[in-house]
């Protein structure tokens, strides 16, 4: 029985990890594109640098 309830817990914490890592990874992708989306929008209009 013990054995059985330290396999559940360690699916829980194998699950909760994945959670972290779709959470970082999702969060890693809106960053990105909101610092290279400005990149591109300043580097494609370069005149605004310097209007």
């Amino acid at each position: 029985m013990g054995s059985t309830e330290n396999a559940l817990k360690e699916r829980e914490r194998q699950r909760s990890r994945e959670m972290w890592k779709a959470a970082l990874g999702a969060f890693l992708i809106m960053a990105f594109i909101y610092v290279v989306i400005p990149v591109i929008l300043i580097i494609y209009f370069g005149d605004l640098k310097n209007p």
